[in-house]
């Protein structure tokens, strides 16, 4: 591997170099061996970015890796513009530093597309609970309501026969003086 070409570093005790070959696929190559993120494992997936628990079950997340833009990993730190022949010929480095920064751009985007989807759809759930448990308290006291009417009737009615049955008494009475 052509350090001084591709751009090297150390991380965590392990050199990498930016795989041009996979686009924003992958960013990274490990000990010598690029594996794009659609083939990596969720061990993988997790050690390399940021994960985004995103829906109510536990497989609904997002991977969320930055990739690095610094020139060594684009690939413009040794750039050299004098003579022209030197500035022609960094043209195709150039472009293809500019690719790769509008790949992570999009991929940036789609990011905060799939986000703000998810806010939206967390928001509508949300709004839809509360909805439904308002419809439930509000069968809840039209019934408490029909059970107090109903008990209001009752001792109204339990009232006036018992008035009825004391007017009887106080008749009685009142032919018998």
């Amino acid at each position: 591997m052509d350090c001084n070409r591709q751009g090297c570093d150390e991380k965590n005790g392990q050199s990498y170099a930016k795989d041009t070959s996979l686009k924003n696929s992958q960013v990274y190559e490990y000990d010598g061996k690029a594996v794009p993120l659609a083939d990596q494992n969720e061990e993988e997936k997790a050690t390399r970015g940021l994960r985004i628990h995103t829906g109510t079950k536990s497989n609904q997340n997002l991977f969320v890796t930055i990739n690095s833009m610094d020139p060594v990993t684009l690939g413009i730190d040794g750039i050299k513009m004098r003579p022209r022949e030197n500035a022609v010929a960094s043209l195709s480095v150039i472009d293809a530093a500019i690719d790769y920064a509008l790949n992570e751009n999009t991929r940036m985007g789609a990011y905060q597309t799939q986000l703000d989807f998810t806010v939206a759809n967390l928001t509508t759930g949300s709004e839809n609970t509360q909805a439904s448990e308002s419809t439930i308290r509000d069968a809840d006291m039209a019934k408490e309501m029909t059970a107090y009417t109903k008990a209001n009737v009752l001792a109204q009615s339990a009232q006036a026969m018992l008035a009825q049955a004391n007017q009887n008494a106080s008749s009685v009475l009142s032919l018998l003086q």
